[in-house]
């Protein structure tokens, strides 16, 4: 059971790194390492873990933005892409 869980946990975390390089290789503007996509996504995860507004409004956006001002992206590139992400991993669960 813990082995199918691992395999299960890996496989999510794969999906979604995947989808945060292939988003980010969309505009020629947005150059940031894969690294730093997983290192916004770790703190992002951590981040929703706090009490917050349903859709984690704020306790997402902010954390992803801040992580990705960090590592040299524009903020109002980086709140697009953060804002864009949100929905996309947001809007599929909840409609």
């Amino acid at each position: 059971m813990t082995n199918l869980l691992m395999r299960e946990s890996s496989l999510s975390i794969d999906i979604k790194g995947d989808h945060l390089d292939l988003g980010s290789r969309e505009r020629g503007d947005f150059q940031v390492s894969f690294f730093a996509l997983m290192l916004m996504n770790g703190i992002v995860n951590l981040a929703t873990t706090l009490p917050s507004a349903p859709g984690y409004v704020g306790t997402f956006d902010t954390p992803g933005i801040n992580i990705l001002v960090l590592y040299g992206v524009a903020r109002p590139v980086a709140a697009a892409y953060t804002l864009v992400l949100h929905a996309a991993l947001w809007l599929p669960v909840t409609a």
